[in-house]
């Protein structure tokens, strides 16, 4: 698992240097349209996680309850936070208007997957241990206030209160920004060519750069209550 997980990080650093040389080739070609398309072209790489972004914003950490003492050995795991508490936090901080999130340090796009492996919590295959970091850049008042209204602020609530998981929430500052990495994985699944003044017809349908709508990241909300498990069934 560890050597797959390096491997795979060494792919996504030279994924991201290659990515890096292709805008440096673009930006050589100049004029007018590529100017255009190069403008298009950023604005979607940041809907994309395509690129790192980094300014202020919320950062929210889960982590597991402390253990029961008198809890009986496999009568459960209660207060272990699982992969349909991170999904709904995500799509929480979406719908609060985040511009982009990250689940410890690994960036989201709108084809990203939060899943379960066993005990295991996957974002995007890669195996995370709590607690859990999950960031977001954008609004820090609006992220704030957005998320304790929303669905997703009443389920973190129900987690903190009946099943003593750990929400710590934090703002970060124009001084002391949040820094997200671009995505590791990418796929480009739909284009077509830019049209004659390059200002449209960047992607198609489902393509890589459509601006993840609420729930795209991680699965959409349902406003379940959780479980005893620590999850939403």
């Amino acid at each position: 698992m560890e050597a797959a997980t390096a491997r795979a990080d060494a792919l996504a650093a030279r994924a991201a240097q290659l990515r890096g040389d292709n805008a440096a080739l673009a930006e050589r070609l100049g004029g007018d349209p590529a100017a255009a398309a190069g403008a298009v072209a950023d604005a979607l790489a940041v809907a994309a996680a395509a690129v790192p972004v980094s300014g202020p914003g919320l950062e929210v950490t889960l982590s597991d309850a402390a253990p029961d003492p008198v809890q009986v050995q496999g009568a459960g795991v209660s207060g272990r936070v699982v992969d349909r508490d991170l999904q709904t936090l995500v799509n929480g901080l979406w719908l609060a208007g985040a511009e982009a999130v990250a689940v410890d340090g690994v960036r989201l796009s709108s084809l990203s997957s939060i899943r379960a492996a066993g005990e295991a919590v996957l974002v995007d295959y890669r195996p995370l241990t709590p607690p859990y970091r999950v960031s977001a850049v954008g609004d820090p008042a609006a992220l704030q206030t957005g998320l304790a209204t929303s669905v997703a602020g009443r389920y973190l609530q129900v987690l903190q209160d009946n099943y003593g998981i750990g929400v710590d929430v934090r703002t970060a500052s124009a001084e002391d920004p949040l820094v997200l990495p671009a995505a590791g994985r990418l796929q480009l699944r739909v284009a077509r060519p830019l049209s004659g003044d390059g200002a449209a017809g960047a992607a198609g349908d489902g393509a890589a750069g459509s601006v993840p709508a609420a729930g795209a990241g991680a699965g959409a909300l349902d406003g379940q209550e959780p479980d005893e498990q620590g999850g939403a069934p």
